[in-house]
């Protein structure tokens, strides 16, 4: 073998390389700072009703045979969620204990719109593609539905009325304020860029270490990390602010680049936080699309931490707390439901560009409250996917009392300014 070739040939190897690291998303993240389950083996089954072999025989059938056709090369195993594992079971519970999937909306399952809101990683044409995912993800639910055992009745359940949709509901708390947000543990990262884990009170977040060496980069370095946030608009913003949860250490640490869109990255330089994260807001005006918007955040100083990202087009809008900006609370009157005076509420936040965040459960009642069974509805409907509340089973002193400390992601329908909210109680009733 000649120099010549054997150079050519390390040259032709680095390059198909690079290629596919920059064609597979986020190497070194996992979509979401939460995790719901590591027992996938006790994976209940996605539609209820259902052995979870059944379930697996059909994907088996389907999705599982889209992804083992075109989804091998970075989903096999070196990148989250991986759904094109040689394990069947592998790859049906990375999608389902990951939300990958809507079995109420398969148009909204994130394994269609990251082919057609994304064009990730098409095969042939995106919206061909996106469409024999979607078909895939139907032929999956129409076989789980056939062996599914009948559904209680809904007569059987006592439901609220529904929320305002979650856009108006969230222009009531800030009088009309947009606010859009963005997690650390959705973003897109290219190396050195990494995800650290939520730890205490500390959010998730994305840093570049900085290994005990500082740097400080260029706007275009070829070296530098780089996180990408999604944000979905339903309407075109303009001049509006941009903020970062961050966490500064030391001035060596206090800067990133920044941009949206194809709008050139800017620097963006935050004081020193002592250990706590803290919104800092980016000097400019920024505008946002209709549809799909990137942040772009580079590495400038390694070590720095940014846990979330919030556009509003709001100048004088200031976040509040540590990282509860764009969160609000819904609240249900359950007097027609026959508990007087009992109310139920809980706090809602735009997850990411695909789900909704719910926490904070709780039942307010001047009598004691026997409460089993809470589905979430979303636009009317239950999707079994969004089961964390039927596992409640309690009595409620009076005076009130949580009811689950456990967040749930609701996966979108229709987005802010449709999707409305209500729940349905198996059992609600003073005792």
């Amino acid at each position: 073998m000649t120099p010549g070739f054997f150079k050519w040939s390390l040259v032709t190897s680095l390059l198909l390389v690079a290629f596919l690291f920059t064609q597979c998303g986020k190497p070194f993240a996992d979509k979401g700072d939460l995790i719901y389950s590591t027992d996938a083996s006790g994976l209940a089954s996605p539609m209820g009703g259902v052995n979870p072999q059944s379930s697996l025989e059909a994907f088996e059938r389907t999705v599982y045979q889209v992804t083992r056709q075109n989804c091998t090369s970075c989903h096999r195993s070196s990148q989250q969620p991986i759904h094109a594992n040689d394990d069947s079971q592998v790859a049906h519970n990375a999608l389902l204990n990951q939300y990958k999937i809507n079995f109420t909306n398969p148009a909204q399952s994130r394994m269609v719109k990251k082919l057609r809101d994304e064009g990730h990683n098409c095969w042939s044409n995106c919206e061909n593609d996106a469409q024999e995912m979607q078909d895939a993800i139907v032929e999956w639910k129409e076989m789980i539905e056939a062996e599914q055992a009948p559904p209680v009745p809904a007569q059987n359940f006592k439901t609220t009325a529904q929320s305002r949709t979650i856009l108006a509901e969230r222009d009531l708390v800030t009088a009309g304020t947009v606010i859009h947000t963005a997690m650390a543990g959705n973003a897109t990262l290219t190396a050195p860029m990494v995800l650290r884990p939520a730890v205490g009170m500390n959010p998730a977040y994305v840093e570049a270490p900085n290994n005990g060496v500082d740097n400080n980069l260029g706007a275009a370095d070829p070296a530098a990390g780089i996180a990408r946030f999604t944000i979905s608009s339903p309407a075109a913003r303009t001049n509006g602010a941009l903020w970062g949860l961050v966490n500064i250490g030391s001035t060596s640490d206090d800067s990133f680049y920044a941009g949206i869109n194809a709008a050139a990255v800017q620097s963006w330089t935050s004081p020193v936080t002592n250990g706590l994260f803290r919104w800092m807001r980016m000097t400019g005006n920024h505008n946002l699309a209709v549809g799909m918007n990137t942040v772009t955040v580079r590495e400038r100083k390694n070590g720095a931490q940014l846990a979330k990202i919030l556009y509003t087009p709001d100048q004088n809008f200031i976040p509040g707390g540590e990282g509860t900006a764009g969160t609000i609370t819904l609240r249900y009157p359950l007097d027609a439901l026959g508990v007087a005076g009992a109310s139920l509420e809980v706090k809602l936040e735009d997850y990411d560009a695909f789900s909704y965040r719910l926490s904070a459960l709780r039942i307010n009642t001047t009598r004691n409250l026997y409460v089993a069974n809470i589905r979430v509805l979303l636009n009317g409907q239950y999707n079994p996917q969004h089961s964390n509340y039927t596992l409640v089973d309690q009595m409620v002193p009076a005076g009130g009392a949580p009811l689950s400390p456990a967040n749930m992601i609701v996966l979108k329908e229709g987005g802010e300014a449709t999707d409305k909210i209500s729940f349905a109680f198996e059992i609600l009733e003073f005792r």
